[in-house]
């Protein structure tokens, strides 16, 4: 029996889930087979036309607003699908009349379906599109194509150029995956599947749509770009004003300076990459075309950004950004509406970072050991204290602390104290008292965590030269509830001890999706973060029992989720073995 399509009132188990797709699917071959009754695939088609939602999707998750690959699985996956059974409903033999009735919500699936230019699985970027490619084979795409190209010409040509991509791949010898997986034999087979309805150079379904000579980039922005309204701006100014096929957070292995100064935010420094290191950057990857890319970068200033790097692969297309190269070798403090930019850009992005975070990030990458210093002495200080004090207890001279002093008024994370203003002290005198702004401290000393690192980085150090037994008596001694530090905030001290071992136990593979690591670190050790399967918000203990080594992208997973099975799945793992899963 064909299945009828309903969505999930609420986010489900991915077993329940995955079985509705499974049966969505069986719907779709059956329409292939002739294995139906009329009467079923009316109940069918009418619950598509009456299930798909104001922008063509038939998703069966309450909101696309998920981590990727659960946006993939649960909204574009079941979208490709519904639309392949429209399709292939069309390619019945069926009055027109009947067409006309579905025809709109037929072009609306199409459309939808191009989103992600059918790049869909993360990691597994060739495994994903074949999966696309087969789906829509089912439909009987290529026919459906020859015969009605123009019901939805976006789609027509991104299907086209998929089509294209795979040829290309097989030709050219393009065949691995991201971890060296050779996929040539899976290839060659969904593209002799397509071939057997269609030739692919059929010009009938080649339009002159200005989609069809595009190059896509992902262009990964870290300054104020990351703020999309602030993106807009540059896509308005470019030749082709299309919007972004896509967009997500990007994290970039380089660290953020601010240098040069642009007239445009009061001849203050503005973001650029220092790529002469390892580091690490918040960034937004927006899906847009190469075209674009260039005139963006144009309009930022060639000269200012004469480097193009490349950051990888996303979905298997390249990430691409630009910056500076050398490094500039004198630094220029930002303005504060320049940062303000940025941090709504990575609020938006990233949402589930606290404001603190966000600010103590960005704080890191402008703050010179200057601005520091200042700063630690004035958290030291119970009261305002004034400039002459200042230089007293840090043996500096007026002029120096003056000069910083304004720096760090001007980024609003001090203030001149309002009876010394009162009494007239000019804010540059010697007698000027200042303090830190209340609501900006939290971040500040978060600020002096990440650069007084000197003992933790020898205490991980001898860490990392233990091994799993060394680790495990010294693990037994440790409190099994975390000590507890508070601010404004209350902070959670997790053993280093605990998070190394779990390290070992997953020897470079997620413990929760058992993929590798998605790449080294500058260590040269697998990339996987620790997690703490009942959150230590919650009482959970910094144990070993309660502690998983996960990817990046399953460990948001599970802070946006915390899906119950998963949480049962890491709670099954042989904590002092191998996993049992």
């Amino acid at each position: 029996m064909l299945k009828e399509f309903k969505k999930f009132d609420e986010i489900n188990s991915t077993k329940e889930m995955d079985a509705f797709i499974n049966d969505l699917k069986d719907s779709l071959v059956k329409l292939s087979t002739g294995n139906f009754s009329l009467e079923e695939v009316n109940v069918l088609i009418e619950s598509l036309i009456n299930e798909q939602d104001d922008n063509g999707f038939w998703g069966i998750i309450p909101s696309p607003k998920v981590g990727g690959d659960i946006r993939v699985a649960y909204w574009y996956i079941p979208t490709y699908i519904s639309t392949s059974i429209l399709m292939r409903y069309w390619m019945l033999s069926i009055d027109d009349s009947m067409k006309i009735d579905t025809e709109e919500t037929l072009r609306k699936g199409l459309l939808a379906s191009t989103g992600r230019a059918f790049n869909v699985h993360g990691y597994d970027d060739i495994v994903g599109r074949l999966d696309a490619i087969e789906i829509f084979n089912k439909g009987e795409v290529a026919t459906f194509l020859n015969q009605y190209p123009d019901i939805c010409p976006e789609f027509t040509d991104n299907f086209r150029d998929l089509i294209k991509w795979l040829k290309n791949a097989v030709e050219t010898g393009k065949t691995k995956g991201s971890w060296g997986e050779d996929y040539k034999d899976n290839m060659e087979e969904v593209l002799n599947n397509f071939n057997k309805d269609s030739d692919i150079n059929n010009q009938s379904w080649h339009r002159n749509s200005s989609n069809r000579n595009k190059e896509y980039i992902w262009y990964a922005c870290y300054g104020s770009n990351i703020n999309e309204e602030r993106f807009m701006r540059y896509i308005k100014d470019c030749s082709d004003k299309t919007p972004p096929i896509d967009k997500r957070a990007f994290d970039i292995n380089y660290s953020i300076y601010f240098a040069n100064n642009s007239k445009r935010w009061g001849n203050k420094g503005v973001a650029f990459l220092d790529i002469s290191k390892t580091g690490f950057s918040y960034g937004k990857a927006y899906l847009i075309s190469k075209e674009q890319f260039d005139e963006i970068r144009d309009q930022e200033g060639s000269n200012w950004y004469n480097k193009i790097i490349d950051l990888g692969l996303l979905d298997g297309i390249p990430v691409k950004t630009f910056t500076h190269y050398p490094k500039y070798e004198k630094s220029n403090l930002p303005s504060i509406e320049y940062l303000d930019i940025i941090k709504s850009g990575i609020k938006e992005t990233y949402s589930e970072m606290a404001e603190s975070d966000i600010d103590a990030y960005i704080m890191a990458s402008y703050l010179g050991d200057d601005e520091i210093e200042v700063l630690k002495f004035l958290r030291s200080q119970p009261h305002g204290v004034s400039i002459e004090k200042i230089c007293n207890e840090l043996d500096k001279i007026a002029e120096e602390i003056i000069k910083t002093v304004n720096n760090l008024n001007e980024l609003q994370l001090i203030r001149q104290d309002r009876r010394s203003i009162g009494n007239g002290i000019s804010w540059d005198s010697v007698d000027a008292i200042y303090y830190t702004i209340k609501h900006r401290r939290v971040a500040i000393d978060k600020v002096f965590e990440s650069t007084s690192l000197e003992v933790t980085e020898i205490i991980e150090k001898n860490i990392k030269d233990l091994n799993k037994e060394d680790l495990l008596k010294i693990i037994n001694e440790l409190p099994r509830l975390p000590q507890q530090r508070r601010s404004s905030t209350t902070n959670y001290t997790r053993s280093e001890y605990i998070k190394e071992y779990s390290k070992h136990r997953a020897n470079g593979v997620c413990e929760l999706c058992n993929k590798p690591a998605p790449f080294i670190n500058s260590n040269g050790e697998p990339y996987l973060e620790v997690h703490h399967i009942k959150w230590l918000s919650e009482g959970g203990e910094d144990s070993i029992d309660n502690t998983a080594a996960i990817c990046p992208n399953c460990h948001r997973k599970m802070h946006n989720l915390n899906d119950s099975e998963d949480v049962r799945k890491l709670q099954r793992i042989d904590k002092f073995g191998q996993n049992n899963n």
